[in-house]
């Protein structure tokens, strides 16, 4: 029985980005939290340290088939990209904006925090 996406029965447009919104969110946050050292310290407090990777991927198995199980379908269109050259392009130059304004950023806050240049001579 083939499934995509946009199958099923559909909600309301704010209900499905709303539901689908928190499955992500707690997706994301399952991970994030399970990844911190202060978490698995508390963690292998109650589980061996021996299975705790184990327990993570069994966890995020879990919510992952929860979003799965729970995703609400969006049959209507969200966006729709007419000039996917375009879309492409302007994509790429903002990345470069961002890598060169983090590049001068990284090199000044250098800079600034030694008093030295960029090969740490003075």
């Amino acid at each position: 029985m083939p499934k995509s996406i946009d199958s099923g029965t559909s909600g309301s447009k704010a209900g499905s980005l709303l539901i689908d919104a928190g499955l992500l969110v707690l997706f994301a946050v399952q991970h994030s939290v399970m990844a911190r050292s202060g978490f698995k310290r508390l963690w292998t407090h109650i589980v061996p340290w021996d299975i705790e990777r184990s327990t993570f991927v069994l966890f995020a198995s879990l919510v992952l088939a929860l979003v799965c199980w729970q995703w609400r379908p969006l049959p209507q269109s969200i966006w729709s990209i007419d000039d996917p050259i375009a879309l492409f392009f302007a994509v790429a130059t903002t990345g470069y904006i961002v890598v060169g304004i983090g590049s001068k950023s990284a090199t000044s806050s250098r800079t600034s925090a030694t008093g030295t240049g960029s090969t740490g001579r003075r």
